[in-house]
């Protein structure tokens, strides 16, 4: 490999047959002292995964050693070669040396390398394309695993030039990621004019989005949007689990940070499977569950063809199946590219030597010409965000889905709506008809899961209106029943949405937490702003009598005369410690009784009560 990169520049060549017209006094000299860098420089390899199962989808390149050569970071390094006119020879070097450890991975096949890019080495006098594909096949690989990122710190001189440039290496089959989206000003425009395949989102925008509203809010819209684009998400510098939750639930597909691995330089400590950082943490996972198995029962399964297939193989396909007139297409790691067409290929059809035309990859580059980008989402996604997208993407034949970012199958219109009723009956079987929250079943699959994994720490709460019956019998049901429906309301907007929220029955309802959310959402607080808010609404009900005495007048059950307090809500909050002895959901519903009897009795009508080891 040395050998083929010192014959494609070689320091003594390179001020002649490369034309160089740098300022440098001995050019030679120069590409000489950046080969000696290069030896000295390793790469750590970073894995990013899979979203939803931990599978590793593929690792990112960072140079080290550059301390050694006394610079403080390696944009240091690259603005040094950038001055000296050499980057070009520098950094494909440093691409065969990323290359390289790539291929040394045992299961490096099934994996993208992430690479970054520096935009400047287009204006280096020796910059020519192709180098890259000389590489990978060298190294025996496919250009469908190499992906460049590329960031907006580096200005290209138009966007014209972006864009000319992106095509030719997605026209090669070299994948493009926008890095460090929303850490400077031009993300937007980059993100415009180099459609990317993937957008990777800067620590900034990841970094306690758990606790911060504004980031989760944009962070989704654009995940959306990702979506319907057909480009695949990364969530960047995952560090804690609140962090991993909030990003899985908000629909990335991918996710690159220390929770999952550091960087490594030694990559035998680089493993396969992350699943156990990537775990199922709560029933939304389970519910995920579920709309993917409807939409397993409704995806067509429209066979794709290999983006390297000849093209007769691809007129072949459209007349051996006529119910419809497009194909997905793949690369080769069955990520979904796009679809292509029919209607794309009639000009060469129709046309005297049509065939031959479209086979002649002089003439046509291959299927890469006829792709069309389209939506593309995980078999996961929730069927409420597969609606959205089809919404705003009216013009696309449906969605691609994947599984493990492998094509799984195609969901059009027709199928969608089959999805959406057969989950509207699921939904009414699982949520409680008067406050519309999840019911007993989606409860005790929480409950569940946390007391099955004694290893988890987590948090219940349960909330029980206080002399609710004698104010049902006061008031009337029809009453009863309004007060029910504004605490569920008053749930929903309080009770951040990282909490699971549930209503068992009557006025009985139920919180769980995860434990790694603590630190920002206390349950006790939590109930007790939930209580403030409930007694404020419920002022209206009494009159401003009972509302100056705080009690009203009615009679108990035997008919005699009582003075009781206006309605309130009482927590019982249990926590659930790692370690923790065994406990089955009898004994818990047992000690959550005996704590509400006790939250009952407390000035602030709360109280709680650990299982321990």
């Amino acid at each position: 490999m040395a050998k083929y990169m010192d014959q494609a520049i070689s320091p003594g060549s390179a001020p002649h047959s490369l034309n160089y017209r740098g300022p440098i006094a001995d050019a030679s000299a120069a590409f000489a002292r950046w080969r000696d860098r290069i030896e000295q420089l390793d790469f750590a390899l970073q894995p990013i995964v899979h979203a939803g199962t931990g599978g590793l989808y593929g690792v990112e390149a960072l140079v080290r050693g550059f301390e050694r050569l006394s610079f403080d970071s390696p944009k240091d390094l690259f603005d040094a070669a950038f001055r000296d006119h050499t980057l070009f020879f520098a950094d494909i070097r440093l691409r065969e040396l990323a290359i390289a450890k790539f291929k040394s991975l045992p299961f490096h096949p099934k994996l993208v390398l992430f690479y970054n890019y520096d935009p400047r080495i287009l204006e280096m006098p020796d910059y020519r394309p192709g180098v890259t594909e000389r590489l990978m096949t060298n190294f025996d690989l496919s250009c469908d695993q190499i992906c460049f990122e590329i960031n907006e710190k580096y200005e290209i001189s138009s966007n014209a030039t972006l864009n000319a440039f992106v095509k030719n290496l997605q026209a090669r089959g070299i994948k493009i990621a926008l890095d460090d989206f929303g850490a400077g000003y031009a993300g937007f425009e980059l993100f415009y004019h180099s459609e990317p395949n993937v957008l990777k989102f800067d620590r900034f925008l990841i970094s306690n989005i758990e606790s911060d509203a504004r980031k989760r809010n944009l962070c989704s819209h654009i995940v959306n949007l990702c979506k319907v684009q057909g480009v695949t998400t990364i969530a960047e510098g995952v560090e804690t689990e609140a962090e991993l939750l909030v990003c899985r639930r908000m629909g990335f597909d991918l996710i690159q940070g220390y929770l999952i691995e550091r960087p490594q330089t030694d990559i035998y400590k680089i493993r396969e499977s992350y699943a156990d950082t990537i775990k199922k943490q709560d029933v939304i996972q389970q519910r995920q569950e579920e709309d993917a198995e409807l939409l397993k029962r409704s995806i067509l399964r429209i066979e794709p063809i290999e983006v390297t297939a000849d093209v007769r193989n691809l007129l072949d396909k459209f007349h051996d199946q006529v119910a419809y007139n497009f194909l997905p297409v793949i690369d080769s790691n069955r990520y979904p590219l796009g679809i292509i067409h029919e209607r794309d290929l009639k000009k060469y059809i129709y046309s005297p030597f049509g065939r031959e035309l479209l086979a002649n990859k002089s003439v046509t580059h291959g299927l890469r010409s006829f792709i069309s980008r389209n939506p593309v989402t995980d078999i996961g996604t929730a069927q409420d965000k597969i609606l959205e997208i089809f919404i705003n993407n009216p013009e696309s034949e449906g969605v691609i889905f994947v599984k493990d970012m492998q094509y799984f199958g195609f969901l059009n219109a027709k199928s969608l709506l089959s999805v959406i009723n057969e989950k509207q009956i699921a939904a009414a079987r699982d949520t409680n008809p008067l406050s519309g929250l999840p019911g007993n079943r989606l409860i005790h699959a929480f409950t569940d899961n946390l007391l099955n994994e004694p290893a988890s720490h987590g948090f219940l709460a349960y909330l029980d209106f206080d002399h609710f019956k004698p104010f049902n019998d006061h008031f009337g049901f029809r009453q009863g029943d309004r007060a029910i429906s504004m605490f569920a309301r008053i749930l929903r907007e309080v009770v951040p949405a990282e909490i699971f929220v549930g209503h068992i029955g009557g006025d009985d309802f139920f919180l769980g937490l995860n434990a790694s959310l603590h630190h920002q959402f206390g349950l006790a607080e939590i109930a007790d702003s939930v209580r403030q808010h409930f007694e404020t609404e419920l002022m209206p009900f009494f009159t401003p009598d009972e509302r100056a005495k705080k009690t009203y007048a009615t009679v108990d059950r035997a008919g005699n005369p009582v003075e009781l307090p206006l309605l309130s809500v009482s927590a019982a909050i249990i926590e659930l410690t790692p370690g923790r002895k065994k406990i089955d959901a009898d004994a818990l519903s047992l000690l959550l009784a005996q704590t509400k009897k006790r939250a009952k009795l407390s000035a602030s009508r709360i109280a709680s009560a650990t299982v321990e080891s």
